[in-house]
């Protein structure tokens, strides 16, 4: 968390004293301790901000604000005090930001939106629901069952623990399932897509996509585009749904190239395998094993 005392020095610059009043007027019943009476104090003109800030440390301002504040009191102290900093929440909330910052959920089921710009969003417990909106995003699902939705932009983005959905819409995006059985869907754009650990299922979308399912039994669809699908031995079979011959590509690699390789089909799927152990890499359906050849890999 930013230190405290910078927020407000940059929220008392640019919001009157009405508007103070009208935000502290919905925390009356809160106890916010020496924290509320100096804003009070500063609204009313009997106090300096230089004042009140010599009075509270960062880390006290953190542990005042943090013990205190409510979900309903969230969405007032937002549109009094437009965010540019970093925020720690503590209860399950709704969330909208106005400006760039870094918001850090709880660990209650939050529903936190981000802002036209650049944001980072981490969501640590619960099943919670993040979007990026517009901007080059960073966003972070941390624990549980998260759905996570870059928006505009080119978003990074990690699903994190559990069974996450993760969909980057627009823009050129890369996605990281990380642990658990994960759906991930590129969107529209060049995106990179990886889905840890797990059997995940991967959906290039619109766009020259990367998709490697990694450890697990995976489903890969590259969609419209140009796209590569990654294989590597020993992290499962992954199985490709729409290879398209003299458009999309197989990379190999963990030392891998095509003269290691053994191709054949077996209950109506081409296998790809490492001729020499015979563990098999990927399934392919809807191309026959006649159809590949060294130019379809890199």
């Amino acid at each position: 968390m930013a230190e405290a005392n910078q927020r407000i020095d940059a929220a008392a610059s640019s919001n009157s004293g009405a508007s103070l009043n009208s935000a502290i007027a919905r925390i009356q019943k809160v106890a916010l301790g020496e924290t509320a009476k100096d804003l009070r104090e500063v609204s009313a003109g009997s106090k300096t901000i230089a004042a009140a800030v010599a009075e509270n440390t960062g880390a006290a301002l953190n542990t005042q604000i943090q013990t205190a504040i409510v979900p309903d009191l969230v969405a007032d102290v937002l549109t009094a005090f437009p965010l540019t900093a970093d925020v720690n929440i503590t209860a399950g909330v709704n969330i909208a930001i106005s400006s760039p910052s870094q918001i850090i959920g709880t660990d209650g089921n939050d529903a936190i939106a981000g802002s036209s710009g650049g944001d980072t969003i981490i969501g640590k417990r619960g099943n919670d629901r993040l979007l990026g909106l517009e901007g080059n995003d960073w966003i972070n699902g941390n624990l549980d069952i998260d759905t996570v939705d870059g928006g505009i932009g080119d978003d990074t983005i990690y699903g994190g623990k559990g069974a996450d959905s993760l969909v980057g819409f627009n823009g050129e995006d890369i996605l990281f399932g990380d642990r658990g059985f994960d759906s991930i869907n590129g969107g529209d754009g060049n995106d990179s897509l990886y889905g840890g650990k797990g059997n995940d299922l991967l959906a290039g979308g619109n766009g020259d996509d990367l998709l490697a399912g990694q450890l697990g039994e995976d489903t890969l669809t590259g969609g419209l585009g140009k796209d590569v699908f990654l294989l590597a031995p020993e992290q499962g079979i992954d199985t490709i749904l729409d290879f398209e011959k003299g458009q999309d590509l197989i990379r190999l690699s963990g030392g891998l190239n095509f003269s290691q390789l053994g191709i054949n089909s077996a209950n109506n799927v081409t296998l790809i395998s490492v001729a020499s152990s015979g563990q098999v890499l990927a399934a392919l359906r809807g191309i026959t094993p006649n159809l590949l050849g060294i130019e379809d890999f890199i």
